[in-house]
């Protein structure tokens, strides 16, 4: 063991950090063909005063969506309450023609009275509008960002019994790209 792995190692001993148990997969790292040589790299640390206040807590593993590392989340049990509200949401910007999209609505939309009322109105109308788009260009982007991540998770576990065949790891690279598509669409987001 190298000394700087030691020093961590007494790091977290002093300062009394615990690991949390992991639910899911027992490993966060894997290697080989079929995932052979498996090991738990990656964990959250936590002080014992904090495991006993969140007691709702969970580390647990996801799928490993790309390369040899699975994601870990640390789950605290919240849930959030009441309508969200609306927002523009940047990964609009990364669909093609959405700016003359928004510019032809824009236009569209005609209002008569004071200036306030017209660009009220307007707001609102293009509020309807870039909810009803996002609905359906977009979908739940969580949604489906989790639909893809079942479908790396299938492969992730088809693969661990079995060597896939040239068309499945074809699909399983598609799976990857779909999930990566949705994810940088939620961090977009």
């Amino acid at each position: 063991m190298s000394s700087s792995m030691r020093r961590f190692l007494e790091a977290i001993d002093e300062l009394d950090l615990r690991d949390f148990s992991l639910q899911g997969d027992p490993f966060t790292w894997s290697e080989g063909l079929n995932g052979q040589s498996m090991t738990k790299l990656n964990r959250f640390l936590v002080f014992e005063d904090q495991e006993r206040h969140f007691s709702g807590m969970v580390q647990c593993t996801l799928p490993r969506p790309m390369y040899d590392h699975f994601l870990i989340l640390l789950d605290g049990g919240r849930a959030r309450r009441g309508p969200i509200p609306f927002h523009f949401e940047n990964m609009w910007m990364k669909k093609e023609g959405f700016k003359e999209l928004l510019k032809g609505w824009w236009q569209g939309f005609n209002f008569s009275r004071s200036y306030s009322f017209i660009l009220a109105e307007k707001l609102k109308a293009l509020k309807t509008n870039l909810k009803t788009w996002n609905n359906d260009v977009f979908g739940k982007v969580g949604v489906n960002k989790r639909l893809a991540l079942d479908k790396v998770a299938f492969w992730v576990d088809q693969e661990r019994l079995r060597v896939l065949s040239v068309w499945e790891l074809k699909t399983r690279k598609k799976a990857r790209e779909d999930f990566k598509k949705w994810a940088l669409m939620e961090e977009i987001s």
